[in-house]
């Protein structure tokens, strides 16, 4: 009995470990993404919405996402 509770709790560990790791990626790959200069970007034409628009939250291709979802037509 005491080695299935020994083995369920090192599964749960074992996986918010690797829960962790996982997320400590993609965190970092979202702070190098967002705060690494890129020489092809204009900076004078950068508005502060740039995050929401790589995200799709401010281009056109997701305005027409939204017309259509909604039944405007593209």
């Amino acid at each position: 009995m005491i080695n299935i509770i020994l083995f369920s709790l090192g599964c749960i560990t074992g996986s918010s470990f690797i829960f962790l790791a996982f997320a400590s990626v993609r965190g970092s790959q979202f702070l190098l993404e967002k705060y690494t200069l890129d020489s092809n970007r204009n900076f004078k034409n950068n508005s502060h919405r740039s995050i929401g628009k790589r995200r799709g939250f401010g281009s056109n291709d997701s305005l027409k996402i939204v017309r259509k979802r909604r039944g405007f037509g593209a």
